[in-house]
């Protein structure tokens, strides 16, 4: 070995013997200071650029910048990890950490650190809300204890204006006034169709309902102490019916089609059609006028030669009748109460003829006729 190659192994093993002891030292300060190995060996070296390092065990760890203001903040808490970003205002953007039921929570913030979306988890399911200016919660969205989704727009001082969700026969969406009563719902009813009420403004009781039976279609209206005072609906041959109601709920009137054409009927007290204005089986108008016990006093109605007017007593019996004969004249005819013909007036082309029957003979009438006759 020549001694150039000697002087430079002396030299080099003099090196090592002065790093390792170096190193030593450095250790040593630092298990002083609490630092660990990898410490030491970034103090001594400084940065290494490239390395990777397989686990990282700290109990919190700040990210800075250049100015020493912290933008990234990892830790933890009673509940859980934690982690925070900050922006170059030093106000917190995004937190991520446990709740007090030990569950996930997200926030995000505006640049002034106002909370502005929430996420979260709990038991039944995840919650998101969604604030406004004033950190109250404008919109939030989630899972009931029944395991069905809900969404809920609020005004601005954070109460429910709107819902959506869901119950064992389907969607459900309700509108709210400003003193928290329902005043529209559309639903799904037991029956499963669909069925949308329209509620009274202060109490929320029901003022309309639209909704659908086995024969179709129906709309019921309500007064303010919540009896049904109108209702319209299919028949169950398919006619339309509209029926209107007292104010204890007790039906008063009809219009409605049956075989043989439109009709109307209006009920007393009694629940009892007293006036009916219908078309008869041959297709002709009806107009009755009834007593309380629902019986004919009075017709208008139309023959085979024109119109006809009908009076009953209570007994039934016809006491007086107008109509027109085969020939197309005019009769005017009062009867007495045994239905025996006590007045007759007849008019028709040629004159016009006045007949009446004295009560101890009804045989032969007198007769009084025109002057001309």
């Amino acid at each position: 070995m020549d001694q150039q190659t000697a002087a430079r192994l002396e030299q080099l093993e003099t090196s090592m013997a002065q790093l390792t002891k170096n190193a030593k030292r450095w250790k040593l300060a630092c298990a002083a200071l609490g630092l660990g190995v990898v410490g030491v060996v970034t103090l001594a070296v400084g940065q290494l650029p490239g390395r990777v390092l397989d686990i990282v065990t700290t109990q919190e760890l700040r990210i800075v910048d250049a100015d020493g203001n912290m933008l990234v903040k990892i830790g933890q808490d009673d509940d859980g990890g934690t982690l925070f970003l900050n922006n170059t205002n030093g106000n917190s953007i995004f937190e991520v950490y446990g709740d007090r039921q030990k569950n996930g929570v997200l926030m995000l913030s505006d640049n002034q650190g106002r909370t502005r979306v929430g996420v979260g988890a709990a038991e039944t399911g995840g919650q998101v809300y969604i604030n406004n200016a004033e950190e109250i919660a404008g919109v939030t969205a989630g899972i009931d204890e029944s395991g069905r989704g809900a969404i809920a727009i609020n005004n601005e001082a954070g109460t429910t204006q709107i819902s959506h969700s869901a119950d064992s026969e389907g969607g459900v969406m309700r509108v709210y006034n400003t003193l928290g009563a329902e005043v529209v719902e559309a639903f799904a009813d037991e029956n499963f169709r669909g069925l949308l009420a329209v509620n009274g403004s202060r109490s929320g009781d029901r003022g309309t309902i639209i909704g659908s039976d086995d024969d179709g279609g129906a709309v019921s209206i309500f007064n303010n102490d919540g009896m049904k005072t109108a209702w319209m609906y299919s028949s169950t041959e398919g006619r339309g019916v509209v029926a209107t109601f007292n104010d204890t709920g007790d039906q008063r009137s009809s219009l409605s089609s049956d075989a043989d054409g439109g009709s109307l009927f209006l009920a007393n007290e009694q629940d009892v059609a007293v006036v009916g204005h219908f078309v008869d089986e041959n297709g002709r108008g009806v107009l009755a006028i009834r007593d309380d016990n629902g019986e004919n006093r009075i017709t208008l109605h139309v023959d085979n030669d024109g119109g006809a007017f009908m009076l009953k007593n209570a007994k039934e019996v016809t006491i007086i009748e107008a109509y027109a004969s085969p020939e197309g004249d005019g009769l005017f005819i009062i009867s007495d109460r045994t239905a025996n013909t006590r007045l007759e007036l007849v008019g028709s082309i040629d004159t016009g003829n006045i007949r009446y029957w004295d009560a101890a003979s009804t045989d032969s009438a007198a007769r009084i006729e025109s002057a001309e006759e």
